[in-house]
């Protein structure tokens, strides 16, 4: 009796739990599944780019990939290196791989790419920190000479320039090297080890900095210590910052499970100063612990600063955390081909509308308000070529059989008898 009870309790439970995700689930409609996958047929080869920006890829890259030498039949495709969306409802992802915009200027091709590292804000104190992807460290796009592509035009923003004028940005610059997993497990990975060099200087280059504007430093830190608490100090060109309790990190106190602790209890440490008459930044940081030292490593550095908006060799990548369509921006340095792309979405770009003043300055506003990603580039630009990886055997996943579905468990699921 005992078992027939437990049967029809696991029997009721298991069709309780599938009716509630009934009512969760969604489902695209199913043209929007591709039937077949763009790399099936064609030559392709993989590329890679280690941050984001506009690239070029010229007749010489193409013969050197196997692709031949023209480059009227050379299209990209490909996310790059933000992570997808887990939910995948459509809007922010399309099947199969994305075409790529590009600009054909007759001796190059000019295409934006997304690197590995993404940018969030960290309430109102910081408003750039970037995310590294946890699992690649290059955004990948890959490149055919098939006939049955044809180019994709840009999506062009409508809404004209207007409203408030502004001409500066937050620059976001840092430092992180992902060298080893202090836990044994999880996405976390920390870079420069302090165990042995306990002081160590980073040098950032701040030109075009906004005179008279502040800066600000954002650093977490790891360290393992024994019983004893142990603390990093900060100073910038010589000149010591206070220390405060979110430079102190915690003692572990002989517990097995705990592989590290982070300064400030993982809320990190910001600073802020101003930089006089120099726009190199010397960031110097100091470890210091009493007792036994296991582990030690910066997690990352990250500094903000205002920065007049302008291109620098023809391009420039920059983000805003307040985006306001009621607004417009400048961006000067400016030559007579230059676009504005906003890249928040990196496989759905749009053309900003802009108008120039004819000062090498163009002036454009966002479609939408909230935190956007932009790239302003001119055709007549400096721009690096992407890395080759491989080339890429046929593959068609998408026109592949539907399989049979079978659901696998677990002896101690509460399911199987």
């Amino acid at each position: 009796m005992i078992k027939i009870m437990r049967y029809f309790v696991r029997m009721a439970l298991s069709v309780f739990v599938l009716a509630c995700c009934t009512v969760n689930m969604h489902a695209l409609d199913k043209s929007y599944y591709a039937t077949t996958s763009k790399l099936a047929e064609g030559s392709w080869v993989k590329i890679a780019v280690k941050e984001s920006g506009i690239y070029q890829i010229t007749a010489d890259d193409i013969r050197s990939w196997g692709l031949g030498g023209d480059l009227s039949k050379i299209h990209v495709f490909g996310y790059g290196g933000k992570p997808l969306s887990e939910t995948m409802l459509g809007d922010n992802y399309a099947d199969d791989l994305p075409q790529m915009p590009i600009v054909r200027t007759g001796d190059r091709i000019l295409f934006y790419a997304q690197g590995p590292v993404t940018w969030k804000h960290k309430g109102t104190a910081l408003e750039q920190v970037q995310v590294q992807h946890p699992y690649a460290l290059t955004g990948s796009y890959f490149v055919t000479n098939d006939d049955r592509f044809t180019d994709i035009a840009t999506v062009k923003a409508d809404n004209d320039p207007s409203g408030e004028l502004f001409s500066t940005y937050t620059e976001r610059l840092y430092h992180e090297l992902e060298i080893i997993n202090p836990g044994e497990t999880g996405r976390a990975f920390l870079g420069d080890d302090f165990k042995s060099n306990r002081h160590q200087t980073f040098k950032f280059d701040l030109s075009g900095k906004v005179a008279g504007s502040q800066v600000k430093s954002y650093m977490m830190f790891g360290a393992r210590t024994p019983n004893v608490n142990s603390t990093v100090s900060s100073s910038y060109n010589g000149k010591p910052l206070p220390v405060t309790d979110a430079d102190l990190i915690s003692a572990v106190n002989g517990v097995s499970h705990v592989h590290y602790y982070l300064n400030g209890q993982s809320a990190g440490s910001i600073k802020t100063f101003n930089l006089d008459d120099t726009d190199e930044l010397n960031y110097t940081l100091d470890y210091s612990c009493n007792g036994t030292v296991e582990l030690a490593r910066l997690d990352f550095l990250t500094i903000n600063f205002e920065r007049n908006l302008a291109l620098r060799k023809g391009h420039l990548t920059f983000g805003l955390q307040n985006a306001n369509s009621g607004n417009c921006y400048r961006v000067s340095e400016c030559g007579s081909a230059t676009h504005v792309w906003n890249v928040t979405e990196p496989f759905a770009i749009v053309e900003m509308k802009t108008t120039s003043s004819g000062d090498g300055t163009v002036i454009f506003s966002p479609q939408k308000s909230g935190r956007q990603e932009f790239v302003a580039f001119d055709e007549s630009g400096t721009f690096s070529h992407p890395e080759f990886v491989a080339e890429i055997a046929n593959q068609d996943i998408h026109g592949e059989p539907v399989a049979d579905w079978m659901i696998m468990s677990g002896t101690g699921s509460p399911w199987i008898s």
